[in-house]
């Protein structure tokens, strides 16, 4: 069965690594930028999950 062509955003995956995160599912962050207190967040664009959908695909892997 054919779905189409692989996706090239993602080669065919799905997803990818999350951006924002770089894969590690937290982010630092601080409060007014106050480099004293820094603190370890939970990546709001993969939800700590360090890979996010592919947009090109919606996470198909193909389009």
């Amino acid at each position: 069965v054919s779905h189409g062509t692989s996706c090239r955003a993602c080669k065919a995956v799905g997803f990818y690594a999350c951006k924002l995160c770089n894969g590690n599912g937290t982010i630092k962050w601080s409060p007014l930028y106050d480099p004293v207190f820094i603190n370890l967040c939970v990546s709001p664009t993969c939800d700590g999950f360090k890979v996010q959908r592919c947009l090109n695909c919606l996470g198909y892997g193909y389009v």
